[in-house]
């Protein structure tokens, strides 16, 4: 029996009765104070102004574009092509931008498996110094930006649609995303597993053992907010 791995999109239309879908989508200011790009983790329970990067703004104060959006890749080849983050980007004089990335690539393009070296290279080399997670956040530091690059919670080892094999390739994504955070004063590492965990705390993700629960996207807007606040920037 064949099965075909699904995006994150994908997902969240087939969980459509989940937290907050279905519900006016909040407003989002065209510019202001902090952008959010990357995909669905980030977006997910916006309708309803309920997604990380609401929580984050109302942390802070600060006023909120949410760019990103659900099935979004880093580099958005193949097929299941949903969004490209690298477009998100708006040029502007944003305080700081919020970016995660990488896990539909890596499901879609190799599985979340041992053979997925390249993707990975393409989004991020070990060293951090190459691929396009470091292009955009160049390009955001540039415009005078700090950037928080925000990791993956782990996900529920029995989810369909492949994310369930992923753990593994998201703690080595993660650990390139602390080697380019580790080469600049002005960027961020936040790893969502330090408050939200599938086994420790499962209220925090919604039914489909992926994405945030509202509960979960607040307390990951949360740890977010405390990483900016406490970077002194």
């Amino acid at each position: 029996m064949s099965y075909v791995r699904l995006s994150v999109l994908s997902l969240v239309l087939l969980t459509a009765c989940g937290p907050g879908f279905g519900k006016a989508r909040c407003a989002s200011a065209p510019v202001g104070e902090l952008l959010v790009m990357g995909d669905s983790i980030l977006f997910y329970n916006a309708p309803g102004c309920a997604s990380v990067g609401d929580a984050v703004g109302r942390e802070l104060g600060l006023t909120v574009h949410v760019a990103a959006k659900t099935g979004a890749k880093v580099n958005p080849a193949g097929a299941y092509v949903f969004g490209d983050i690298r477009e998100q980007y708006v040029p502007h004089d944003w305080k700081w931008v919020v970016l995660n990335g990488g896990l539909n690539d890596m499901n879609q393009d190799c599985d979340c498996e041992a053979a997925c070296g390249a993707v990975l290279d393409s989004i991020v080399t070990q060293d951090g110094q190459r691929g396009d997670i470091p292009a955009l956040v160049d390009r955001a530091r540039a415009d005078g930006a700090g950037v928080v690059l925000v990791g993956y919670a782990d996900v529920d080892p029995d989810a369909k649609w492949g994310f369930g094999a992923c753990n593994e390739a998201i703690l080595t994504l993660e650990s390139r995303y602390r080697t380019l955070a580790d080469r600049h004063d002005d960027v961020v590492f936040v790893d969502p597993s330090d408050a939200v965990s599938f086994r420790g705390t499962p209220g925090a993700y919604a039914k489909d053992g992926v994405h945030p629960s509202e509960d979960g996207s607040a307390v990951m807007g949360r740890l977010i907010a405390d990483a900016i606040a406490a970077s002194g920037r």
